[in-house]
């Protein structure tokens, strides 16, 4: 796997597809970066990612720095033991992220390679790792059997200007399930993970997208193009933040 340099956005933050905490305090005139992250959302970012993602401390007013830690070390470096509550608490100081808990030893990791870098790892993993169900399930969701899973829009080549919106607890085997018996290749254009994906797929269909008049549909194929339906799942639920695989 390679490294891909990226250009970091203060103002626009890569929070879909990494962990981005603001840090703009400042100590006698100086850069005081006292943080904090938390571990249910640092599990939501390893439920899709697994550890290839960033831990972003950043500032958005001068001076304008930040700090892209690979989460990877994170997880190595910072033990559950230094949680306080759902959280671990520290600061970044000389470089060296601190993480304190009253009768702990201070967790140090140095942060030096990382200030003012975005390194990201190119990765093969494209789509999130299966929610709750083996490498090799599948299982047909419905109103009784829902939970955690994603909300994909899927394309073909061959179907020009319509799109398929599933909901599926094993995204890496609904697209390669997809590509049985079929003449143009299925890929997965976009998803958003959802704590009841199967409602969330209803709705869009049933309530947003069937009732329109200016498009056609078919059961969940819808004839518009993936950047209008984009656009629906981004109206609809603009807390849900939409992913593109890579």
């Amino acid at each position: 796997m390679g490294v891909e340099v990226t250009m970091f956005d203060p103002f626009d933050p890569p929070k879909d597809r990494h962990y981005c905490r603001l840090a703009n305090a400042l100590k006698n005139g100086k850069p005081q970066f006292h943080l904090d992250w938390t571990k249910n959302v640092a599990q939501k970012y390893m439920s899709i990612y697994g550890s290839d993602f960033c831990l972003i401390f950043y500032r958005n007013e001068p001076p304008m720095m930040y700090y892209a830690i690979p989460y990877d070390l994170i997880e190595e470096t910072i033990p559950e033991s230094h949680l306080d509550g759902s959280r671990w608490h520290g600061y970044i100081e000389d470089n060296v992220l601190k993480v304190t808990k009253r009768g702990h030893k201070m967790a140090t990791l140095d942060v030096t390679e990382f200030l003012n870098v975005f390194e990201t790892k190119a990765t093969n993993n494209r789509l999130p790792k299966p929610f709750d169900v083996g490498d090799n399930e599948d299982p047909l969701l419905t109103e009784q059997i829902d939970g955690e899973g994603t909300v994909y829009i899927i394309v073909n080549e061959f179907f020009s200007d319509w799109v398929k919106i599933g909901c599926s607890k094993n995204l890496p085997l609904r697209e390669k399930n997809y590509q049985t018996y079929s003449p143009g290749q299925y890929t997965v254009y976009a998803y958003l993970v959802s704590q009841e994906c199967y409602q969330l797929e209803q709705k869009l269909h049933n309530e947003i997208l069937r009732p329109n008049p200016n498009f056609s549909s078919v059961r969940e194929w819808h004839n518009i193009t993936k950047e209008e339906a984009i656009e629906f799942i981004k109206e609809a639920y603009p807390h849900s933040p939409v992913i593109y695989p890579e």
